[in-house]
Parts: structure tokens; sequence; C-alpha cells
């Protein structure tokens, strides 16, 4: 399977909820609390606690337009949004490589999407890459801006 790239925010929308999201810097954990053993040994950056009421309330908002979107739908039928994990890298920070477990507590996971927001100008490096068994792909999109891939 390929991925698929996709505007799902428009910038306004994007800088909003990447400014709720950014507000409290305390809710902010280690990222390799949600890492398998393998992930976690290369995954070195932070993540909003997904309890917090921004954190819940943020993820719904996206689930809702990856829910509403025809082009999403019509590409990855998506049954079910297993969690929404909102990540933020910093100098010196990065989560190399792995594979994200396609069995959660929740179910199974046979895609993930990863959603930006910021604009690629505004940092260095970031980009996500999606190996396949073909080749190697690096990808650093625009803000709002959703690529899914398994």
């Amino acid at each position: 399977m390929d991925y698929l790239t996709h505007k799902l925010l428009d910038e306004e929308s994007a800088t909003r909820i990447a400014s709720d999201i950014l507000e409290n810097k305390s809710l902010w954990q280690d990222g390799k609390k949600t890492a398998g053993s393998h992930a976690a040994k290369v995954k070195n950056n932070v993540q909003l606690a997904k309890d917090s009421e921004i954190g819940k309330s943020s993820a719904q908002k996206i689930i809702n337009l990856i829910r509403g979107d025809q082009l999403l739908k019509s590409f990855c039928l998506p049954k079910r949004i297993h969690g929404v994990m909102f990540s933020k890298t910093s100098i010196g920070q990065g989560y190399g490589t792995h594979v994200d477990n396609a069995y959660m507590s929740t179910g199974r996971s046979d895609l993930s999407f990863t959603l930006f927001l910021s604009n690629p100008n505004d940092y260095e490096g970031g980009e996500l890459c999606i190996q396949s068994l073909q080749d190697h792909q690096e990808v650093k999109l625009s803000k709002g801006d959703l690529v899914i891939y398994p």
C-alpha cells in the first residue's frame, strides 16, 4: 500500500490547534511512555498528556475531520481511530527507525497518520521517514496537511 497526503486543516485551524496544545507546558510528558520496548530505545520527544482536557478536545476535532472527509474515507475506510497523540520534538531530539504497533490495547491498527501543525520552513529536520519493502520516502508537509501510511 502506498501513502496518501491530503490537506485536512486550513492554516488558521492548524495554528489554533497548535497554539491550544502548546499553551500549558506542564501537560507534556516523555514520549517513551507510549512506545513499545523497541521504539522506546529510539524515541526522544515529548507528547501531550492524552487524558488532558485540551488533548481530548483537540484529538476529537481531528477525528471528526478525518471521519467526515470524503477522500480519506475512500482511501482507507476508517472503522476506528484508536487514538491521536500530539508530539513535539525539539533541537537534539527525534524518533528513530521503528514500526508502529499493529496491535494496540484498543484493537488492531493497520494505518497510522501524521498531521503537520507547523510550517516546514519554521524548523530544520522533522521529516517523517516512511520505509517500505521497495523504498524509503521522506515526507515534510505544509501546516494542516496529513499523511496516512501503513
